[in-house]
């Protein structure tokens, strides 16, 4: 069966999961997502993810972000699949095909490792790794690299009260704008470049 979680506390995003075994390239899958939101400058930015591919620019734990309408498109890699958050507004979901629900185990047990850090309670099922999802965790799961403003780099995360994860900077042009650190420790706003940059070309 696919996994997929309808919508997240975000509501204008959706998340789900796809397997590795059946999909072996993040770079295919960004394409793919790419190529079915079908903006402008798309072929553009397949472009990029192509020439990114054959520069083998990613390693294994390294996701890709990218913008898609209102909200950010975010594929992360594990071990045994692929975790991706994105916009509703489009049916990436129907691009994939069923995961292999033997993998919950392997799967739980890797999620559980990776996010003990960001969470304190223990995932016992493919539900509970949707559960997280559920909690917008996976922009601050670790490196990204953005495709649309070509650079690697991370988003800064605190918790609440509730140990909910959210975003602690954000762009002083733009309170609505959140930062992205880069490799290098500088703050850049990938929507204040989109909105600059990309979308006046």
């Amino acid at each position: 069966m696919k996994i997929r979680q309808g919508f997240v506390s975000n509501s204008s995003s959706s998340s789900f999961i796809v397997d590795k075994n059946k999909y072996n390239s993040i770079y295919n899958i960004a394409r793919l997502m790419v190529a079915k939101r079908n903006w402008i400058f798309d072929q553009k930015l397949s472009d990029v993810i192509g020439q990114a591919e054959k520069d083998n620019i990613l390693d294994d734990k390294t996701g890709i972000t990218f913008q898609t309408c209102n909200y950010n498109t975010f594929i992360f890699p594990t071990q045994y699949c692929y975790l991706i958050d994105t916009c509703h507004n489009y049916d990436f979901y129907d691009l994939f095909d069923d995961i292999d629900y033997n993998l919950e185990d392997d799967i739980v047990k890797e999620m559980n490792e990776k996010c003990k850090v960001l969470y304190e309670y223990k995932i016992n099922s493919l539900n509970g790794v949707r559960d997280l999802l559920d909690m917008n965790i996976l922009p601050f799961m670790g490196r990204y690299w953005a495709a649309d403003c070509e650079v690697f780099g991370s988003f800064p995360y605190k918790k609440d009260r509730l140990g909910l994860l959210s975003s602690y900077s954000v762009c002083p042009k733009d309170y609505y704008h959140e930062t992205f650190v880069l490799d290098n420790g500088d703050k850049y706003c990938l929507d204040c470049y989109r909105s600059e940059k990309y979308w006046a070309e």
